[in-house]
């Protein structure tokens, strides 16, 4: 199989929730390209699927992608695809399991040592505030009677129900995904500089 038909089966197995799926094609991707490659495609492939709302089932995947092969969530670090596609998607659940099975393990656990684990998560701190200045830069406003309508009418019987045409629904979701991107955005940097400074 090629490496395109093998991440095409992985999206079918996100979307279906096989994980039995997922891991058997993933050893096959470890067979046919670099960690870091790897690394590219499946963020890649999460970016495009992701919303707000699987964000958790998508944090269960990443979590059995990163426990697979660790190196793929560390390789070109602080750079690592992975942790930027916490960024980009401004996604909490998956910055947590970022953190957890990709961080975590690998940092020190003395306590004598604060330094290291200060220096990592300060790498990884200044590569989130690059993604969310260059991402700010392309921040477009939305305004009702020029990026959409809104409602047109009402449910005959039910003026609480309101009917409105499919692109302004989708422009008006696509707001709120952006919108939670910022605030993800923000909770991420915070919480990383809550981990560099402590708590």
């Amino acid at each position: 199989m090629s490496k395109d038909e093998i991440l095409y089966d992985i999206e079918f197995c996100i979307n279906n929730i096989d994980i039995i799926g997922l891991e058997d094609n993933l050893d096959l991707l470890f067979n046919e390209i670099s960690d870091k490659e790897i690394s590219v495609s499946l963020a890649q492939l999460l970016n495009k699927v992701y919303t707000s709302f699987k964000a958790r089932g998508l944090a269960k995947i990443m979590e059995v992608i990163i426990k697979k092969r660790r190196n793929i969530a560390l390789v070109n670090h602080p750079e690592n695809p992975l942790f930027k596609l916490c960024v980009i998607t401004g996604s909490f659940d998956l910055y947590e399991c970022y953190i957890e099975e990709a961080v975590y393990p690998v940092l020190p656990q003395e306590k004598d040592d604060d330094a290291a684990p200060n220096m990592y998560y300060q790498d990884l701190q200044i590569v989130a505030e690059k993604l969310k200045e260059y991402f700010s830069d392309k921040r477009t406003k939305c305004i009702k009677g020029n990026a959409y309508n809104g409602a047109f009418s009402t449910l005959e019987g039910n003026d609480n129900v309101v009917l409105i045409n499919k692109e302004d629904y989708e422009m008006m979701e696509s707001a709120i995904e952006k919108y939670n991107t910022l605030l993800g955005r923000d909770d991420i940097i915070s919480d990383l500089e809550n981990k560099i400074f402590g708590d």
